[in-house]
């Protein structure tokens, strides 16, 4: 366990250093008016599309290759001017500055289209703006969730997707490395992980059929409105809100961003709608109906989506998604009833299109199956050089506190079935809880124990010493 809570430490050294071979830039990304941090930047190379992206904190870390010191690092933020940076010249911490790009401010779009006519002209170019042949991703997650405030489960995970839309929309997920940990006891032993179908599904244009937002009902279910533009990298963009029509049935409200010029999608926010929050159903059917067998309800009350994609030569591909849920647990059978608040970032940090296989069967893991309950072989390196975003908390201290947590649990319930056990007489009782703790290191002294005014027990018990 100890080196579980050891793959969780953060290094926050804002310098530029050379690592086997690598570059390893850090540093942190501010509106340049207010100096307020800009959570979720884009920090990428210029002629690659590997990169990352800032927290909430604005602050960021990137490891480049060694070869690659000739390329420019650029930084951008929808509504702000994108700026570049000479990687060879970057001699210190980076602290970007991003200006606001004045012509996102109350720029009215004069057009002769509709906001449905927009989306449904973008929804037409999919094949043409996002590349459709044989290409693999490589990408990393974090999951948190969070029990009153408290957390009960982190995860991160290293992985690869092939896609293809190449005679039918092939999709396999194959994993690289993983590491989680959870709080057993206030998780009720739910698992709060991801599955590939999962993360799948947060790339909403390639599966543009499985939303009731872009597919033929969702545009029937949703009114869709032309606001002001946006500029991301110089482009301007059509931004086009949305909401369900009053009736009842669950739908969505939020944005999108569609570039005026290619009419690609470029960026969703998308929340459930107050309107049919009511009605939304958690899972699908055949979900839904194992819950109704293991005795478990799960509701949602909270789902929202953050979801970029980035342009990298003349074809666009998913680059980042945020998403916060909140829900609800409950089961009568096991006597539980609780909320968990959960995020999810993830991050595309590598795209591959040239001599791309499909994965064989072996390396592929199922859809269905959860990724934490997956074996992955720790190795310390390998998180330390990878392009991770940072975490906004000490995931070091939170670590500890789940093991912690897990371990107390753990010896309670020991306890609890050893007494199951010992006869009724109170001073056997007492004598087997303090030997087990006195077993176990976490006890040793002199104890006296009195009950209705008789000495049940005096004993003196010595720390315990084990040869390794």
């Amino acid at each position: 366990m100890n080196r579980i809570i050891a793959t969780f430490l953060v290094y926050f050294y804002f310098s530029k250093i050379i690592i086997a071979q690598n570059i390893l830039i850090e540093g942190v990304i501010k509106d340049s008016e207010q100096k307020e941090a800009l959570p979720y930047a884009n920090i990428f190379l210029q002629e690659s599309y590997s990169g990352t992206i800032s927290n909430l904190n604005g602050q960021f870390r990137i490891i480049i290759p060694e070869e690659k010191r000739s390329d420019s690092l650029v930084v951008s933020y929808i509504g702000y001017k994108t700026q570049t940076f000479s990687i060879s010249k970057i001699k210190k911490h980076l602290e970007v500055f991003l200006e606001k790009d004045l012509h996102s401010l109350n720029e009215v779009i004069i057009t002769e289209y509709t906001a449905e006519s927009i989306v449904k002209q973008a929804i037409e170019k999919i094949s043409s703006n996002y590349y459709s042949k044989p290409y693999k991703l490589t990408g990393f997650y974090r999951v948190t969730s969070k029990k009153d405030n408290s957390y009960i489960h982190l995860s991160e995970a290293v992985f690869e997707i092939f896609q293809s839309k190449i005679d039918k929309h092939t999709q396999q997920f194959k994993l690289e490395k993983m590491r989680a940990i959870k709080d057993e006891k206030a998780s009720k032993g739910i698992e709060l992980g991801l599955r590939p179908n999962g993360l799948y599904e947060f790339d909403i244009v390639n599966n543009v059929d499985d939303l009731e937002l872009l597919n033929k009902n969702g545009l029937k279910l949703h009114t869709f409105k032309l606001e002001d533009s946006e500029f991301v990298n110089g482009k301007e963009l059509y931004k086009i809100s949305f909401d369900q029509k009053i009736i009842k049935k669950s739908g969505y409200k939020g944005y999108m961003l569609i570039d005026k010029e290619t009419f690609a999608f470029v960026y969703f926010n998308i929340q459930l709608s107050p309107i049919g929050v009511a009605y939304y159903k958690f899972g699908d059917a055949s979900t839904r109906a194992l819950m109704k067998i293991v005795g478990i309800n799960i509701d949602m009350s909270r789902n929202n989506y953050q979801i970029q994609y980035k342009r990298f030569g003349d074809k666009y591909y998913l680059n980042n998604v945020g998403n916060d849920a909140t829900l609800t647990f409950k089961s009568d059978r096991e006597h539980y009833n609780f909320q968990a608040d959960t995020r999810v970032d993830y991050l595309i940090t590598k795209i591959e299109t040239e001599n791309v296989r499909q994965f064989t069967n072996e390396e592929t893991l199922g859809q269905g199956k959860f990724i934490e309950q997956q074996n992955s072989i720790y190795d310390a390196d390998f998180w330390k050089n990878y392009n991770i975003m940072l975490p906004t908390s000490d995931f070091n201290e939170i670590a500890s506190k789940l093991e912690a947590n897990n371990r107390a649990n753990n010896i309670k319930n020991e306890i609890e079935e050893q007494l199951n056990k010992l006869p009724k007489d109170k001073s056997i009782r007492v004598d087997s809880i303090l030997r087990f703790y006195n077993n176990k290191n976490l006890f040793n002294g002199t104890i006296l124990i009195a009950s209705e005014e008789k000495i049940i027990l005096e004993k003196k018990l010595q720390q315990c010493h084990y040869r390794k």
